[in-house]
Order: structure tokens, then sequence, then C-alpha cells
């Protein structure tokens, strides 16, 4: 990412699972929910993508003005809240805990192949 002063290159690889690894059959539609989160934090989404219907993972870049705790948090918390104004779907709500690493240049290509296969 190229910011007026700097130049940064971080790559973040997080995984949320629902409540009691609930399946939620709209997992997938809330994906496309959760690019749009990234992008309104200045996040560009790399791969998003659910597994069997009860956790996402998510691999993107992001600026280092972001704390990587918060930006959960707010993902989170957001595509809960826009989950739960969709008439006739029962999101069961994300679990507490996740999961997050930092991804270098050369690990970012194995986790892109990694989500991919999921």
């Amino acid at each position: 990412m190229k910011n007026s002063h700097n130049v940064s290159y971080l790559f973040a690889h997080i995984v949320i699972c629902t409540k009691y690894r609930e399946k939620f059959r709209e997992l997938s539609e809330l994906c496309i929910e959760l690019e749009r989160y990234l992008k309104r934090w200045h996040c560009e989404s790399i791969e998003i993508k659910n597994g069997d219907n009860n956790h996402v993972h998510l691999l993107f870049e992001y600026p280092p003005t972001i704390q990587l705790s918060k930006l959960v948090n707010l993902i989170k918390s957001s595509s809960s809240f826009y989950a739960n104004q969709v008439p006739f779907w029962q999101f069961p709500g994300w679990s507490n805990g996740y999961y997050v690493a930092s991804v270098g240049k050369s690990t970012e290509k194995i986790v892109r192949e990694y989500i991919k296969n999921q």
C-alpha cells in the first residue's frame, strides 16, 4: 500500500467462526459484506472464503495505521449487525475467539492457495 509518506506491505490471515461452530447457509453472502467492510477501513481484500458454512478465512492487505485486534472486532460487530437486519436469516453470531497471523510476501501465495482449497 502506498501512502503520501510511506509504503507498506502488510498482509494478514484471519479466521473467524460462528458461535458453537453452528452452520449458517448464508455465510457466503455475508462474505460479500465482509469485503465491503474491509474496503471501508482501507484494506485490500485478496481472498475471502467461507469454510463448511461455519467459519470464514480472510486474507487481506492492510495499512500500518490499523490495529488488527480492533479491525477484527469491527468486522465481527458490523457483520453481525448486518446479518441480524436481514429478514429470515438466523445468524448465530460470531464466537469470541479468532485466529490472526501476519503473512509475508513469500507465504502470501501459499496462504491464498490454502484458502482457495478449503
